[in-house]
């Protein structure tokens, strides 16, 4: 059912929005542009229609060349189609579990911000807790850098007390083989004469 839907919206419904919408723009049904038109903006600021002004950064969007809006469709057909790739999605990461306790490298096989952005998208949360892209890879790279410092610091220690151990070794090594000291004075130890 949701390929169904899904091919539905590709074909038919985004194509007849985005017409509908490039219509409206045409005649200026979706505001009005200050910069083209200052006069009229000014007359719709002063008569209290601040709504009916593009904003600045929908001009900028056109200016560039990016898409200015997003298309949502709000129905029970679309929460099914949602629910059903929320379903799709967690089987896959169970399956992804699955193979990493076999194989645990094939995490990395995975872009583990994007999962959770589908995610998001399945359950139609619209929250702004979620950091940006850029973000969580400046995250990322910094614990890594904290845990290769940490692992620098822990090198050095231990080669800093093998070092010492071996030393200590060493020293223990040189006294073992010094001869001790023989005591008694300059006399020298003889065998007397035999009395017959």
């Amino acid at each position: 059912l949701a390929s169904m839907i899904g091919q539905q919206k590709a074909e038919m419904l985004e194509p007849l929005i985005h017409r509908c919408i490039s219509i409206a723009e045409d005649v200026s049904y979706l505001g009005v542009n200050d910069k083209l038109y200052p006069d009229v903006a000014k007359q719709r600021k002063n008569a209290g229609k601040v709504e009916q002004i593009i904003p600045e950064a929908v001009l900028q969007c056109k200016a560039q060349g990016k898409p200015w809006y997003k298309i949502r469709f709000n129905n029970e057909l679309e929460k099914l189609s949602r629910t059903e790739k929320l379903d799709a999605l967690n089987q896959m990461l169970n399956v992804i579990i699955g193979m990493a306790s076999v194989f645990p490298d094939i995490i990395m096989a995975v872009d583990w911000y994007k999962f959770l952005g589908d995610m998001k998208e399945a359950l139609n949360i619209s929250g702004t807790w979620m950091i940006s892209a850029d973000d969580f890879k400046s995250v990322v790279k910094a614990k890594a850098q904290a845990m290769a410092q940490q692992q620098q610091i822990a090198a050095q220690e231990q080669a800093a007390g093998a070092s010492q151990k071996m030393a200590a070794g060493r020293l223990n090594d040189a006294k073992a083989r010094q001869v001790p000291g023989q005591g008694g004075g300059n006399g020298q130890a003889g065998a007397g004469p035999l009395n017959g």
